[in-house]
């Protein structure tokens, strides 16, 4: 259901980018990092951006607490959403 998106060792990462076609919700575990698009579109719609410092069981409850109902409606708005984020090779 969920895709975790941990810090990468610059300020940019491809993981982030991989998980928005994985078919799950994107966990982004990165106090610094501001996806492309935020300004024009509605990211929270279907990402979770979630503190570092706080990664415990806090994170588990909190993604637990997600209705079935809610989970797949931001699925359905990331879909919507990434092809922002595709780029040829």
């Amino acid at each position: 259901r969920f895709c975790l998106v941990p810090r990468g060792k610059s300020a940019w990462s491809s993981r982030f980018f991989r998980v928005l076609f994985a078919g799950c919700v994107p966990v982004l575990l990165n106090d610094y990092y501001e996806p492309p698009f935020e300004a024009f579109l509605n990211v929270p719609e279907w990402l979770i951006k979630w503190p570092m410092r706080r990664v415990d069981d806090g994170l588990l409850d909190f993604l637990r607490s997600l209705s079935v109902g809610t989970l797949q409606s931001m699925l359905e708005r990331l879909k919507r959403d990434r092809c922002w984020y595709v780029w040829p090779p």
